[in-house]
């Protein structure tokens, strides 16, 4: 997803990384802290062993403005090329969740690069550590288009729909009994980027956007519940009660690269995410991502990535993309303690991903 996957947006800025501003975010609501988590994903398994791409020169890059970045502007023949990726992401409680995404992007002289993708999301495995099910399953559909306006800038934007059923269950403080929200959501964002070149070895990167939400919810009992003395009481699957909701999300993401040769390149991502709903409230992050990309050989990259957070929570990646055959690449990518933000429920999450493009 992706870009940065899922519809709820990252949002990142320019300043600094501070600890002081979000607190302590596993206070803060499951569906605000399960936005955050899912802002983390993204569509290409070379991006993810990564982490830091905003100013990465590729189309794996989170970036819009990357997609045409790298053809000399205004030349070039049409290109028409194709990336399936899968996406599994395994928890310390033993869930399970899957993703698969379909990416066609297509190239035309001084016309620029267009970029479509589909993604699906399925939980096959709900267990959370309290022995609950926490179930996510959405259809995200993406739309791009990137312009290479000068040989050291590109433009881009990048539209996204999510239609998306989110179940959590919990026990209520209150009386101790489980319940769970059964959640409808129908989401749409879109996202500006800027890349340059400041000259051979640095580039700069630029991202900004927007998402709004809207959310159905109803809230369920799980077990009988009583009201007096037995045997009156609620029976399990009662609906208790439904709300709407209304959340925006706000982007501003940077990024820096340092390419000295083709065999090696740095850079750093600086990120600032703010949910805001009517019903959870405010919830922001910020986030500071480092990636090396290193070219041993000809055919071969690897990448190593860490990621630092607001509340003190690393992630760890690394991976490789090589190509077995003539215009067909594969990227292989693992992340640990991918989502941190959902660590309570689901303890640290491993990601494995594979993307296999092929060029037309």
């Amino acid at each position: 997803m992706w870009r940065q996957r899922f519809s709820l947006i990252v949002l990142t800025s320019l300043v600094p990384v501070s600890y002081g501003f979000a607190g302590d975010l596993f206070d803060e609501p499951y569906i605000a802290r399960f936005a955050l988590a899912l802002s983390r994903s993204t569509n290409y398994a070379s991006a993810a062993g990564m982490q830091a791409t905003v100013a990465y020169p590729g189309a794996s890059s989170v970036n819009p403005a990357a997609d045409d970045f790298r053809r000399p502007n205004g030349l070039g023949e049409p290109q028409t090329s194709g990336t399936i990726t899968s996406i599994q992401a395994f928890a310390q409680s033993d869930a399970w969740f899957v993703a698969t995404v379909g990416t066609i992007s297509v190239r035309r002289p001084q016309a620029g690069t267009f970029t479509f993708a589909y993604a699906r999301t399925d939980t096959l495995d709900k267990s959370t550590q309290q022995d609950l099910d926490n179930l996510l399953r959405s259809n995200e559909f993406f739309g791009g288009y990137s312009k290479k306006v000068s040989d050291r800038l590109s433009l881009g934007v990048q539209g996204r729909i999510t239609d998306a059923t989110l179940h959590d269950e919990a026990v209520l403080p209150s009386n101790g009994f489980p319940t769970r929200v059964e959640a409808d959501i129908l989401a749409g964002d879109v996202n500006f980027g800027v890349l340059a070149q400041l000259n051979g070895q640095w580039t700069v990167g630029l991202t900004a956007g927007v998402g709004k939400g809207s959310t159905e919810n109803v809230v369920k009992n799980l077990t009988f519940v009583p009201l007096t003395s037995p045997p009156f009481g609620i029976p399990p699957g009662t609906t208790l009660s439904e709300f709407d909701d209304i959340n925006w999300t706000y982007l501003v993401r940077s990024g820096i690269g340092f390419i000295p040769s083709r065999q090696i390149g740095t850079f750093a991502d600086i990120e600032y995410m703010q949910f805001d709903s009517d019903t959870a409230g405010g919830t922001e992050v910020g986030r500071l991502f480092l990636g090396t990309e290193l070219v041993p050989l000809d055919d071969l990259l690897i990448r190593i990535g860490t990621a630092l957070d607001t509340n003190e929570q690393w992630t760890w990646s690394t991976g490789m993309s090589f190509e077995p055959l003539p215009r067909t690449s594969i990227a292989l990518s693992y992340q640990y303690n991918a989502f941190p933000e959902i660590k309570p429920e689901f303890g640290r999450f491993q990601v494995v991903s594979i993307s296999i493009a092929a060029l037309f």
